[in-house]
């Protein structure tokens, strides 16, 4: 029986993968194959052989799904549907584990056996004249291990060890790019693994950032490149410059390019919308904050809208919610858009109900909804529902001050003063204050690009002084 590796890979990926959500197939089959029911512990032997027999019909099965996948990768979904169907009904209430100890110990076999023969080969080898009475004990020991393991079963293990593929090297990278006669395909790949081999120092190749951006580059930008690659990797590159990873410096600028790399090679045709979002999602950052480009809210607002509508599906949950809110506030506050509270309160509203957003932005979502809930704008004023949401904004403020993740970040510290300097000076939930909102101004620096401004002219204002 020849079972493959990646059968068992295969078949947790068919109990846990959403990408059959196509595949017309009863919910059922896959709930039972998910959470089987426990056998009997009176279980009889007629019993396990039918089921060691059930075991076995699902292999090929788990096989067929595994070919057609393998020969459809971008239309999956579609083309593998009858095999997914077939695999369902017959698989139906096999577990992983099953099919997992049935494979290994046929394997398992045929590996022992494919030992035993190159022990006896080896022994012949060394008694070419005695080998019959020399080596009894290997052939014993063969005939015991090797009982109900063909031949075709032995070959293919043999085969399969003799033809592993070559782990190529830098060497073998450089020849396919300076033969004239490579396929242009296969030179675009190379420019791709010798540039990963010197980006990580990989294959005793030592590390080298300036060479591996030079060879990355070159598969960029070469026409004989998958564009879904090319996105992937623009992509990654730019995160990599974005936190200065992969031996790369952190570059800001670099980020840009990439990232922008990243939204042409996606236009007209969306070829890589992973990679897309990714993109949109640090471009509207950057644009945000003004690092390695121009300020601009209208740019990052671009994106970070582009980000939230495109392919809202297969983005980050608390990558989602943070842009969420990010556009709760441009709209709250006009910063690159018309302002609009209608639009403003649902993004703060979705991102809180989301339940994914840092305890910062998570204060900030609560601290917006509570001025929107006590004035009524976007929303049916409600005094009793704003004070609610400032309590709990209160809460996550004073929280946020000594976490850890935000004591480095002088942006957020300076953000999360300025917010309670608003909430003490104006009475927001708690009696008002005007010594502890000076306080709290005080502390907003130029960080905070956007409140440092507001807070001056706070401290300037007679109710505060």
């Amino acid at each position: 029986m020849k079972i493959k590796n990646l059968i068992i890979i295969l078949l947790s990926v068919l109990l846990t993968n959403n990408s059959f959500a196509k595949v017309d197939v009863k919910p059922k089959a896959i709930s039972q194959i998910a959470k089987p029911k426990p056998a009997k512990k009176d279980i009889t032997k007629t019993k396990t052989a039918n089921r060691q027999t059930k075991v076995q019909k699902c292999i090929p099965e788990i096989e067929k799904v595994n070919a057609c996948y393998a020969a459809n990768p971008k239309t999956k979904d579609t083309a593998c549907a009858k095999q997914y169907e077939s695999f369902s009904k017959a698989c139906e209430g096999v577990t992983p584990k099953e099919v997992n100890a049935a494979t290994n110990v046929s394997t398992a076999k045929i590996q022992k056996c494919v030992l035993e023969i190159k022990q006896v080969k080896t022994c012949q080898a060394a008694n070419p004249k005695t080998k019959d009475s020399a080596c009894a004990n290997q052939y014993e020991s063969f005939a015991k291990t090797c009982i109900g393991v063909t031949p075709e079963e032995v070959k293919a293990v043999m085969t399969k060890a003799s033809s592993a593929p070559k782990t190529l090297t830098a060497k073998d990278y450089t020849a396919i790019i300076n033969n004239p006669k490579s396929d242009p395909k296969d030179v675009a790949q190379a420019q791709f693994g010798l540039g990963s081999i010197y980006l990580r120092g990989e294959n005793d190749t030592k590390q080298d950032a300036p060479l591996a951006i030079k060879y990355i580059t070159d598969f960029i930008n070469n026409k004989n490149s998958d564009p879904e690659y090319v996105s992937a990797i623009a992509a990654n590159l730019g995160a990599n410059y974005y936190v200065g990873g992969d031996g790369l410096p952190q570059d800001y600028v670099q980020a840009i390019k990439y990232f922008t790399d990243v939204i042409k090679t996606n236009t007209p045709k969306i070829v890589a919308p992973l990679s897309l979002s990714q993109a949109q999602y640090y471009l509207g950052y950057m644009y945000y904050a003004g690092l390695g480009v121009t300020q601009s809210y209208s740019q990052a607002f671009t994106y970070w809208n582009a980000y939230v509508n495109t392919h809202p599906k297969i983005v980050d949950p608390k990558q989602l919610s943070t842009v969420q809110a990010a556009l709760g506030l441009m709209y709250f506050n006009g910063l690159g858009v018309t302002q609009d509270y209608n639009h403003s309160f649902t993004y703060f509203n979705n991102a809180l109900n989301s339940k994914n957003l840092s305890p910062f932005s998570l204060a900030g979502a609560q601290y917006y909804l509570g001025l929107m809930s006590q004035t009524g704008q976007g929303t049916t004023q409600n005094t009793t529902q704003a004070n609610t949401y400032f309590a709990s904004a209160l809460a996550g403020f004073n929280s946020a001050l000594t976490d850890p993740k935000y004591t480095t970040d002088k942006r957020a510290i300076s953000d999360i003063n300025y917010y309670l300097g608003q909430i003490y000076n104006n009475g927001y939930g708690v009696p008002q204050n005007t010594a502890t909102a000076l306080s709290y101004f005080n502390k907003v620096t130029q960080d905070s690009p956007w409140a440092y401004p507001l807070a001056q002219a706070m401290i300037n204002a007679s109710k505060v002084t």
